[in-house]
């Protein structure tokens, strides 16, 4: 495999300097970084109307079908295979665009659709997500006036609604208010608290509460979603970084190299360095 490569939005192939782009899928070669292993510091939204498209989104193989749509969260790492046929559309955007009032940027913190916690897999939709699209794009390479950007945002924040409202209908992926403040929490947190009882200071509940929430929602006790945490950025860094195992293992805020040893071993069977040379084979 090979590094893994962060990107920020203006490296991506967009052509609107509003910090948000919709792509066609499926009429044009794909970019070439989107083939490669990729983290990216901007979200997207991926609606296939036609074909199958595969990709991997940290380490877990996905396959998207007609109708079916993923959102990819800021952070993530990413890879596309482009080899099939498909059509579609990728929508991409960047937190500081959606985020431009204080209740933009609470809602985008709370959306369930982009929560840290919610298990990226296929959701369904139907043709009408086509109509949805071409709107947006057409918005964003119309004239450029004052009301652009907040027509755009406000398509984009319907289709989150829409995306949240599947989620809590279909009950996929599991969320629930506590367990997500939990999950913003940690992913905030995560390198430098990894007591239970500091979470539960800074939520205001008891331990007893917190486990319930969590539990429920994405079957794991809150001390196992923490550990998850830190070996899913400790895989992430040891493959798209050349940070060596000791710097990794500071970052993530282990004292010592042999404990971030111990600690990935005991959550994945493989040390470190044998992670990374079996994933980059």
């Amino acid at each position: 495999m090979k590094k893994i490569v962060q990107y920020a939005f203006d490296e991506m192939p967009v052509a609107s300097d509003l910090g948000v782009e919709v792509k066609e899928l499926g009429y044009e070669k794909p970019p070439k970084l989107l083939s490669e292993p990729h983290r990216t510091d901007f979200y997207y939204v991926v609606y296939l109307s036609e074909g199958y498209l595969r990709l991997k989104v940290d380490f877990m193989d996905i396959t998207l079908h007609e109708n079916d749509m993923i959102v990819v969260a800021k952070g993530q790492v990413c890879q596309f295979d482009f080899s099939s046929h498909y059509k579609g559309y990728a929508l991409l955007f960047t937190s500081k665009f959606f985020a431009e009032t204080e209740f933009d940027a609470s809602f985008l913190h709370n959306s369930k659709a982009l929560s840290p916690m919610f298990h990226r897999h296929p959701l369904k939709t139907n043709k009408k997500a086509d109509n949805f699209f071409a709107l947006v794009e057409k918005e964003i390479n119309g004239p450029k006036d004052a009301f652009q950007a907040p027509i755009t945002r406000s398509y984009l924040r319907i289709l989150l609604l829409y995306i949240d409202r599947y989620i809590d209908t279909e009950n996929v992926g599991g969320v629930n208010e506590l367990a997500n403040k939990f999950c913003q929490s940690v992913e905030e947190h995560y390198k430098t608290t990894q007591s239970v009882s500091d979470y539960q200071k800074k939520l205001g509940v008891t331990s007893k509460k917190l486990t319930g929430a969590v539990v429920e929602a994405i079957g794991m006790t809150p001390k196992s979603y923490i550990d998850s945490r830190r070996v899913l950025e400790a895989k992430r860094l040891l493959l798209y970084s050349e940070l060596s195992v000791k710097e990794i293992s500071f970052e993530l805020g282990f004292d010592e190299a042999t404990n971030f040893n111990k600690f990935f071993k005991k959550h994945t069977y493989l040390s470190p360095v044998e992670f990374r040379k079996s994933e980059r084979l």
